[in-house]
């Protein structure tokens, strides 16, 4: 949907066919052992999994009597003898560990940093791993005909000039070697590009254009059966499809029988490749095939993705899991493309007027040409699609009237080209030829012309990036939440019709607005700025949808009597802990009211298939509080002030913060009591120590102490495993972590923009220069220094940033917490990042995901612009040297590169005062304040043949360790406060799901399927549109992890990638299970739910299961 120099004539650029060779469904490996060892085996494995559980009870049991024993010995405070006085927050001396001077606050004798709050103590586990988990990652990476690090490292990227299109070069073809035994096969393709949002919003699109455009489709095809169309987008088709009678779809099914119409691709929109996670991916790929297996009955064949801006190897992979069998690419690199139309490589596994087509020809392998015959919102009107077919239908008589020409020309659909092309690669007994080279890499970052690298879109609108991440984390809670909840029904013998009518209602609504918000003018941020605010309105709304979702869905599991349960569909019984009311605001924290003897139950909702221990913080109106957990046990908190602005906290808002220990897939009640000031367990309860610099000593309440510290020495923060070195201005310096110090300095800089007549805007990143430091001065600094965190907060000019240090046993604690509240409404073409300079020796090779689903291997190259050697970040980049990886996990996508040896850098916000000349017509200026948050991990490599990786230059791919998968799970897929309203019952004390994942395997969904609308109860002349199934989809995915590393802070353990659902599920769904492809079309192997699946590294895997 941007500004094309195409006709309709010849369909726009080269296009690349993209041979995917894609299956229908890949049967799971077999478990060849005999029955007998089998059951041994999983017998085994329950009892070794129940003895960790005992273990780790126990280990808790004796620390327990360790710190009892302590207090008996006679410590002057019960607190002491718990945190032991060996583990300081703030220490005070100088050091020199491996070499690195880490400069710590030198000693003075009334300084506030020599005052230690001794954290509390835990028992540190480690995730079980076994040996040959470790094999996949250590193997050598497949190999293929192409591989893109080489096309990149052999092109010179000089740009000639090829005369009227400058990418282009003369083409020169012999006409004798076509004949009539061998003719040119041409398959023009009618199209339409409906983006759902760009310069108007989907329901204007849809009202203006999209309508009419079908409209016509029906009408016109029906002329002549020799006339074919494909259509992409399901969001716009089944709006329309909801306006028709049954007359018209009966011709709309006709002519998808007939092979006119061909629905390519059929996911809701046609995503992003870039900034999208897979789970997104995925759920809008499976929205639209549903839509479609419900109304068309159509199983879609073949990919259409001609408009995303650069190409990710995720995609091939999740529609080639599907069932489609091929793909079509468009946007790629012009040096790229046209050094693979060269050497006739635009046909490849993952894949790309008689005078014109046969030059057209000569770039591919076999005589078979497409044609593209459209643009953005083409054929709206009648007398364009008799212009079209009419004048192409003459031309092709003509053509194919004239054997001496030899060729044969039609209109064709995807589907007619490549089964044409299949045809003439096959072999003569019809057997497969591998006439086609095999590609791997992706194709990023993506060049249109010169230096004009889409490089910006990466950060483009962050604030809208992340609400999208939130979304995600909420209908993923919401989906797995609402199925149980079906699931326990189901067991009741009690379905609750109306109350799950009502809930799917919002839940389809939810996917939905996420679907389309995946569209490739939606998370990009390249849509107008009133279609920016729609998006963000619906994204919101869903949010809230998903929240009611849940609550509803708690509601219900933690009833004491489900058999006699009264639903009330619309009813509010918790409130979630943060709340979104307005499209551009931050989520504002609930506060749980309390008044003195009051003790308010809530709920920690765990929507992660794994055991987590994580600290967890709620924000109360009082600071007297105690905090009951498991056994009516109190358990220790810490209460920080909320500063309103600099100079003030409030005086009622506090942030209690304590551990959360909540099993797989669980709701785990905790108490906050309210207390009388005089009556706080101090052993138990600390309240944060408050330090500033920079600035006059804050308003505070009087339980919490303040003092301002005058030094310009730097300091120190750490719990029991990390050690954090930070400068007099509160900017990170340093990391020790198991014994290994490296520098890790942060600063925040900027880029301008060139100043030319073609210069950066939403879609293009054009810097004038290498970036400047932003200008720091003495910017004031607040430290809340307790027992179980840390909070460092620096106020610098465009942005709040505060680093947080964990004191917890679980993945939180073995980071470094970064939260970036930016603003940069005040700047003119200004581009803020946040960079790393390092000691790791990373030899100008960094990592970047693809989708959150995968790693790719970047090299910097210094024969591109600075721009083109930026990159999508959907999730997480790395660098790393033999000795160490430092790792930036992100919770919002973003943009980032690392420019030289030893940086990693991330972009946060972007402002532009100017349009870049691709179509939006609009500068970049409706900035919001945006919350960026982080997660950084160092991680020594372990010396030992476990490590995958090493010397990075070498490597051609790379994998996360499993921390870092599990702190990023921990970001996306959070646990969440369920706070209680008024209109709550009596509940139980806890509910779980019975069962676990092994560390290595992450519940992607657990979705409820759609029936076909029917009529709703009690009222026959009305229709359910979206009635919930009695099939659940169970998507699961099995992570690829680099074991040369360590795993602290998960209680889990892997065990070769066996799962048995019947140890997931115990007591819900029933014994009957099928494999299928992902989006649920396609059906593989059938199994019982006793059957112990064997999952493979780096694979995802769709299970339908079914309630009665």
């Amino acid at each position: 949907m941007r500004l094309r120099v195409s006709s309709m004539v010849f369909g726009g650029a080269v296009s690349m066919a993209t041979l995917v060779l894609l299956y229908q469904v890949l049967s799971l490996p077999p478990d060849t052992r005999p029955p007998g060892e089998q059951k041994e085996i999983v017998s085994l494995e329950s009892r070794l999994r129940r003895l960790e559980s005992d273990l780790q009870a126990n280990q808790l049991t004796i620390t327990e009597i360790k710190n009892l024993v302590r207090q008996l010995a006679g410590s002057n405070s019960r607190a002491n003898s718990l945190l032991g006085p060996q583990y300081g927050v703030l220490v005070a001396s100088k050091f020199v560990r491996n070499g690195i001077n880490a400069i710590k606050a030198a000693e003075k004798p009334n300084s506030p940093l020599k005052k230690v709050i001794p954290p509390v103590h835990y028992n540190l586990t480690h995730a079980a791993i076994m040996q040959d988990d470790c094999i996949f990652a250590q193997a050598a990476p497949a190999q293929a005909d192409i591989q893109m690090e080489k096309v990149y490292n052999f092109l010179k990227f000089d740009n000639p000039d090829g005369g009227v299109w400058k990418q282009g070069w003369d083409i020169q073809y012999e006409a004798a070697q076509w004949s009539s035994a061998k003719k040119l096969k041409v398959f023009v393709v009618p199209h339409s590009h409906n983006d759902p949002g760009w310069l108007k919003t989907f329901d204007q699109y849809f009202t203006d254009q999209t309508r009419h455009i079908l409209d016509h489709m029906v009408e016109k095809l029906s002329v002549d059966p020799r006339r074919k169309f494909i259509w992409a987008e399901i969001s716009f088709f089944s709006m329309w499809w909801d306006q028709q009678s049954e007359s018209i779809r009966d011709t709309v099914r006709r002519l998808v029988d007939r092979g006119q119409l061909e629905i390519v691709t059929g996911g809701w929109v046609m995503n992003d490749e870039a900034n999208t996670h897979y789970f997104a991916m995925l759920e809008q790929m499976v929205e639209g095939h549903e839509w479609l297996k419900l109304n068309l009955g159509v199983k879609p064949n073949n990919g259409w993705a001609i408009d995303p801006f650069g190409m990710t190897a995720t995609m091939p992979y999740l529609l080639k899991r599907m069932g489609l069998e091929n793909m079509l690419i468009q946007r790629v690199h012009y040096s790229v493309k046209k050094q693979l139309a060269k050497e006739k490589s635009l046909e490849f596994k993952s894949q790309l007027i008689l005078d014109q087509y046969r030059k057209k020809s000569q770039l591919y392998r076999t005589n078979v040409v497409l044609v593209p015959l459209g643009d953005d919102f083409r054929y709206v009107r009648p007398e364009e699609w008799d212009s079209q077919f009419i004048n192409y239908q003459k031309i092709f008589d003509y053509l194919n009237s004239h054997e001496e020409m030899h060729v044969e020309a039609q209109f064709g659909t995807l589907a007619d080209y490549f089964r044409a092309v299949h045809e003439e690669s096959d072999g003569p007994g019809g057997e497969e030829q591998e006439i086609f080279p095999s590609l791997t890499g992706d194709f990023f970052t993506y060049a249109d012309r010169d230096d004009h690298y889409w490089s910006g879109y990466y950060t483009s609108r962050p604030f809208h990036k992340s609400l999208d991440r939130a979304l995600e984390g909420y209908l993923r809670g919401a989906e797995i939440l609402f199925s149980v909840m079906l699931g326990t029904q189901s067991m009741t013998g009690k379905p609750l019709i109306e109350l799950a009518d009502s809930l799917m209602a919002r839940l389809v609504l939810a996917r939905r607005n996420l679907a389309l918000f995946q569209h490739h003018d939606g998370i990009t941020g390249t849509a107008r700025e009133h279609v920016v605010v729609d998006y963000a309105n619906r994204l919101m709304s869903s949010v809230n949808d998903c929240q009611h979702i849940i609550q509803q869905a708690a509601n219900y599991l933690l009833a004491i009597d489900q058999h006699s349960y009264k639903s009330d569909p619309g009813a509010v019984y918790f409130e979630l802990g943060e709340k979104y009311t307005e499209h551009n605001q931050i989520a504002s924290k609930l506060i749980l009211a309390l008044q003195s003897g009051s003790a308010i139950p809530i709920f920690i909702y765990n929507p992660d298939a794994h055991h987590r221990f994580e600290l967890f913080t709620i924000r109360t109106s009082s600071p007297y509080v105690e905090i009951v957990g498991k056994k009516d046990k109190i358990i220790p908190c810490q209460v920080d002030p909320v500063f309103i602005q600099s100079s003030e906290a409030s005086p009622t808002m506090f942030d209690v913060t304590f551990q959360v220990d909540a099993l797989s897939l669980s709701l785990t009640k905790y108490t906050i009591k309210a207390v009388e000031p005089d009556s706080v367990n101090s052993e138990l309860v600390s309240y944060a120590k408050v330090i500033v610099r920079g600035m006059a000593i804050p308003s505070v309440p009087s339980v919490f102490t303040v003092t301002e510290e005058n030094s310009k020495d730097p300091f120190t923060l750490h719990n029991e495993q990390i050690q954090a070195t930070f400068t007099s201005n509160g900017l990170l310096q340093s990391i020790t972590t198991q014994g290994h110090t490296v520098l890790v300095s942060l600063e925040f800089v900027k880029y301008g923009v060139k100043n030319h007549h073609e210069t950066a805007g939403a879609y293009l990143f054009l810097p004038d220069k290498e970036a400047v430091p932003v200008p720091m001065g003495q910017p004031p600094v607040v430290l809340m220094q307790g027992s179980i965190m840390s909070t460092l907060s620096t106020q610098l000019k465009d942005i709040l940033h505060t680093v947080k240090i964990k004191n917890s046993p679980g993945v939180d604690g073995m980071g470094i917490d970064i939260t970036n509240l930016v603003d940069i409404r005040l700047e003119r073409n200004f581009e803020f990042v946040m960079r790393f300079n390092t000691g790791i020796n990373n030899e100008d090779v960094f990592y970047t995901d693809l989708n959150g689903f995968q790693i790719s291997k970047r090299m910097r190259y210094s024969k591109l612009p600075l721009q083109a050697n930026y990159y999508p970040i959907p999730s997480q980049a790395f660098i790393q040297d033999k000795e160490h990886r430092l790792s930036l996990l992100s919770a919002q996508p973003l943009g980032g590169s690392s420019l030289k040896n030893g940086q990693l850098e991330v972009m946060m916000d972007r402002r532009l005062m100017q349009d870049d000349n691709r179509g939006l017509g609009q500068g970049l200026q409706d900035n919001v304040l945006t919350s960026c948050v982080f997660r950084l991990l160092l991680e020594p490599r372990i010396s030992t043949k476990e490590s995958t990786t090493g010397s990075s230059r070498e490597d051609l791919m790379a994998f996360p360790s499993l921390l870092a998968h599990a702190g990023l799970h921990s970001l996306l897929y959070p646990m969440y406060a369920l706070l209680p309203t008024a209109k709550v019952g009596a509940t139980q004390h806890r509910w779980d799901i019975g069962g676990e994942l092994p560390c290595d395997v992450h519940m992607v969904n657990l979705r409820t399927m759609l029936d076909p609308p029917r009529a709703t109860i009690g009222r026959t002349s009305h229709l359910t549109q979206h009635p919930p199934g009695s099939i659940t989809s169970l998507t699961l995915h099995r992570l690829g992890f680099d074991c040369g590393f360590k795993s602290p802070g998960l209680v889990c353990s892997t065990n070769g990638g066996k799962v048995r659902l019947t140890e997931l599920f115990p007591s819900m769904f029933n014994e009957q299970v099928h494999q299928m492809s992902l989006s649920m079309l396609y059906e593989g192997v059938d199994m019982t739910k006793s059957y112990t699946l064997s999952l493979q590294p780096m694979e995802l895997y769709t299970f339908r299961l079914s309630r009665s």
